[in-house]
This record gives structure tokens, C-alpha cells and sequence, in this order.
């Protein structure tokens, strides 16, 4: 799934008095013990780390993950970054799973934590409570526990395989899947005894095993989708784990692996069709109609309540009677009141961002330049521009399939730049040192949020790929990523006019 680069989240109400109204009104929301969020009411929770924690050079922004309940605008997770030396926090609306380094902790609101670790366990992370609350810092350590204990139903990386093989795979998981899951169950269940975690604990881990694993199969079928494509059998091998999602109970509290697994499911099905880019490409009619048509009950609910949420952070009014059809499928009243706030937010405010150049920095981090300068520089060309940040982990892992691809095309016909939305100069030249990249086709917005080629792409989202023409022109804005086979073939159409 994609990390999302939020271009902005609020925007304020023209007019004088209308704006030191808005302003005086977030002041006392951030100053006072508690905030309203679009999910409701929200409380903070406290974070400080050692100085060990920030001597990891794989992680130069140590950070640490968490996914909300209904958070509409994103499949994904927010994050919070440490900082040396100071206290840093994050609001939720309850308690709330947070990982650091693949290692889960939950966290209660009006939690104080301490994040510490150990170089010499290649920097594995502990949370502990700051108040020294016993029963918390064995609640903190247990989950992390479960995690370095539990065995995983994984399938094994095949440099070499043929259609019979993913078979073999597939049966092979298909029969892991529901004992591994019993298995964690009674692992977490025989721990939670262990380290005598107290009833809160369980209420709100209660469903953390539940559907663990049921993206495994769906991950397969999409690390082999070359050899199931050649047999015209990927989408029918998809569609199979179509009736789990629409078959949940209309009563279904929905938690984050299933959550996880709808969203999954979408992008395997559609894996050109991202809700926003829908949106985006004028095609929100289309989208409606094919995730209604396609889902049902609760996961056509969040689905079509994720894309009401893009179309009106997005400035896309949505016709009437495509209002009147949402509300027809709409079965989550937290889905419902979100959506009336967002809609209120962005119907009676303006943004205030001012429009500022496309000036770029070179990978010296002194030079400056200009998009239009470097895009004049190829001209004749088709130019492939990757949208990226050295804190993005998709765009991370883009980044080997993406070298692999440049390999394949002759610089006289393509060249490929990366544009980075950093917002700290030497944490990404650093990330380009590491990364070992092309000093000369890797430049940094000196205006991240507010370049006015990012304003006219709606860049609210990375990683991000689009195609230039040999004219200049903006021909393709939302290609597919390097790892999706779709992009090699879409760019050798284009090659070969």
C-alpha cells in the first residue's frame, strides 16, 4: 500500500475576521488536553527517546507508525517522529497499536513513553512508561514478544518458478493460513497470562489475531502476477476472496487487518485504479460504480465512504444523486459523521497556501535550478519523473524495480528524474549517498508544499510516477509503479510512436 505526502489538511475561511476566528479557535484546540480530529474527539499521548535511538544509520528519522480507526484518507498509517531531546506527541481517539521497527506496542491516550534501545540487537526498540507503571511496561513488552515468538505463514521468493510451482505454493499456504492463526491465538492468549496484563489490555487487543494473516494468499498471487497474467488466471484467482469481504455481518467492527484486507483486495482487483487517481482523472463516477457493483455491506461501505472523503478534500463535488446513493449503502454512522465534517471544512474555507516557484536544488544541496529548465534539457525526449521522499518507505522500495527499469531504455529515447518533497536538505542527500543514486537526475523542492507544479498535479500521495513527451507535455499523470508490469508495456506503446 502507498505512503500518502499530505499537501495540506486544513484550509481557513477568507475574510479578516473569519480567519482570527478559525485561528483563535485551533489555538485553544492544540492548547488544551484535548482535540477534535475528523474522527472525533481526540486525546495526546507522549513520546521521548534516548540518544542511542538516533545513532541508527538505517533510520535517520526514527519514527513510530500507528493506524487510527476510521481514518478514511488514508489505508495507510501515520507516523510521528521522535526527537532528540524533546518530548513529541500524537493525538488518538483510543488505544491504538504503534510500531517501530516491525515491533508493535499499544498505547493508551495520556500515555507517557520512553523509547529506548539497544545497538548491539541491531537497534530493536522498547517502550517503557515514564509514570514506571509496572503492569503498562509488561503490556508494552508483550506485544513486541508475541511478535519475535509467533510463526508466519510466508511464501518463499522464487528467482526461477513456473505455473505449477505457484500451485504448489498456493496449496501449501491455503492449508497454513487457519492453524497459524489458532497457533498466535493461543501463543497470545498464553502470554497475556504470562506477563498478567490487565482487562483493558485484553478488551483492546481482542481483535489484533483476528484475520492476522488473510492478506498471505492475495500476496502471493501478487509476487507471481507475471506468470498468473500470461495464464489469464489472476483476476479470477483474486475474485475468490472476493465472498470473505462481502460476506462480514452488517454489524461487523471492522479492525485493522480486515480493514487492511479490503483495501488489499481493491488495489489487487483495480491495481491501475487508485481511489484518488480516479478522482483525479475526472472518473469518480466510474469509481463509484465499480466499487458499488464490485463489494458489498461493510467493505463497500469503507470503500466508497474512502472515495466520498478524497473527492471532497480533493475540491470534487459529487453529483446528488451520487450523494443519495451513498447514503443508500452507507451503513457506518462514524463513517458518516466524518464525512459531514470534512464536507463542511472544505465547502466553507479557502486555501491560504501561496502559489511559489518550481525551484529545484541539485544534489550538492547548493545549486539551484528550475523544473521548466531541466524539462527544457530533454527535450525530444520522453522524460519518466518519480515523485519521492527519503522518509517514504513505498518509494524506498520502488527504488531497485525502478533502477531495474531505467537499465532497460536507451537515454536517447527516456530519461528518468526523481523529484524529492524532503523537507530537511541533508536527510536527503544523505538518503542518496546510502542509496548509492545518480547525483545528476535527482533534485529536491525547495518549495515541497507549495511549488505550483505540485499544486497542479493535487500531489497528495508517493510514491508518484508521471510521463513527459518529447514536446514538454504532461502525457500520463499517474502511471503505475515499477513494480507493476503494466508501466513497461504503457511505456513501449509510447516509444514506439
Amino acid at each position: 500500500m502507498h505512503d500518502e505526502f499530505s499537501i495540506y489538511h486544513k484550509q481557513m475561511r477568507s475574510g479578516t475576521s473569519s480567519f482570527y476566528i478559525l485561528l483563535t479557535t485551533i489555538i485553544l484546540l492544540v492548547s488544551s488536553c484535548s482535540i477534535r480530529l475528523m474522527e472525533g474527539p481526540a486525546k495526546p499521548v507522549y513520546f521521548t527517546a534516548d540518544d542511542v535511538v538516533f545513532t541508527d544509520s538505517l533510520d535517520p528519522r526514527p519514527h513510530l507508525s500507528y493506524h487510527a480507526p476510521h481514518w478514511l484518507y488514508r489505508p495507510c498509517t501515520d507516523i510521528v517522529y521522535l526527537e532528540r531531546g524533546k518530548m513529541v506527541k500524537a493525538y488518538i481517539t483510543g488505544p491504538t497499536i504503534f510500531t517501530m521497527n516491525q515491533k508493535p506496542f499499544l498505547v493508551n491516550p495520556r500515555d507517557k513513553i520512553r523509547v529506548t534501545t539497544d545497538s548491539t540487537q541491531s537497534y530493536s526498540p522498547n517502550l517503557s512508561s515514564l509514570k514506571r507503571k509496572k503492569v503498562r511496561n509488561r503490556e508494552l513488552q508483550m506485544l513486541k514478544h508475541f511478535i519475535e515468538l509467533e510463526k508466519i505463514p510466508t511464501a518463499p521468493r522464487l528467482l526461477e518458478y513456473n505455473y505449477q510451482m505457484i500451485q504448489n505454493l498456493e496449496f501449501d499456504l491455503k492449508s497454513q493460513v487457519i492453524p497459524a492463526e489458532r497457533a498466535s491465538q493461543v501463543l497470545f492468549d498464553s502470554l497475556s497470562t504470562a506477563y498478567a496484563v490487565s482487562r483493558k489490555f485484553k478488551k483492546s487487543t481482542k481483535e489484533f489475531i483476528h484475520h492476522r494473516y488473510i492478506n498471505t494468499i492475495l500476496g502471493l498471487y501478487w509476487q507471481f502476477r507475471d506468470t498468473l497474467f500470461s495464464r489469464k488466471v489472476y483476476y479470477e484467482k483474486v475474485r475468490e476472496h472476493l465472498p470473505h469481504a462481502n460476506n462480514l455481518s452488517l454489524n461487523t467492527r471492522m479492525n485493522s487487518n480486515m480493514e487492511s484486507h479490503i483495501n488489499y483486495l481493491n488495489t489487487s482487483l483495480y491495481p491501475s485504479m487508485g481511489i484518488s487517481s480516479m478522482i483525479r482523472q475526472g472518473r469518480f463516477t466510474e469509481c463509484f460504480d465499480t466499487l458499488s457493483s464490485t463489494f458489498a455491506g461493510p467493505a463497500r461501505d469503507l470503500l466508497l465512504s474512502r472515495l466520498m472523503y478524497h473527492a471532497y478534500t480533493m475540491g470534487y463535488d459529487p453529483p446528488m444523486i451520487y450523494e443519495r446513493k451513498y447514503h443508500q449503502f452507507s451503513i457506518n454512522k462514524d463513517y458518516r459523521k466524518i464525512l459531514a465534517r470534512t464536507k463542511r471544512v472544505y465547502d466553507t474555507t479557502e486555501t491560504l497556501r501561496p502559489v511559489l516557484p518550481d525551484s529545484l536544488i541539485l544534489a550538492d544541496g547548493k545549486t539551484t535550478t528550475h523544473w521548466a529548465t531541466e524539462i527544457k534539457k530533454y527535450k525530444g525526449k520522453y522524460i519518466l519523473i518519480d515523485f519521492w521522499a527519503s522518509w517514504c518507505v513505498p518509494c524506498l522500495n520502488d527504488l531497485p524495480f525502478l533502477y531495474e527499469l531505467k537499465k532497460q531504455y536507451n537515454e536517447d529515447k527516456i530519461v528518468f528524474l526523481s523529484m524529492s518533497v524532503d523537507s530537511n536538505t541533508p536527510e536527503w542527500r544523505s538518503k542518496l549517498i546510502k542509496l548509492n543514486s545518480d547525483t545528476t537526475n535527482n533534485f529536491l523542492f525547495v518549495h515541497p508544499h507549495n511549488a505550483s507544479i505540485i499544486q497542479k498535479l493535487g500531489l497528495d500521495e508517493i510514491p508518484r510516477y508521471i510521463l513527459i513527451d518529447p514536446d514538454g507535455n504532461m502525457t500520463n499523470m499517474d502511471l503505475p509503479g515499477p513494480q507493476d508490469p503494466e508501466l513497461r508495456k504503457i511505456l513501449n506503446d509510447y516509444l514506439k510512436e
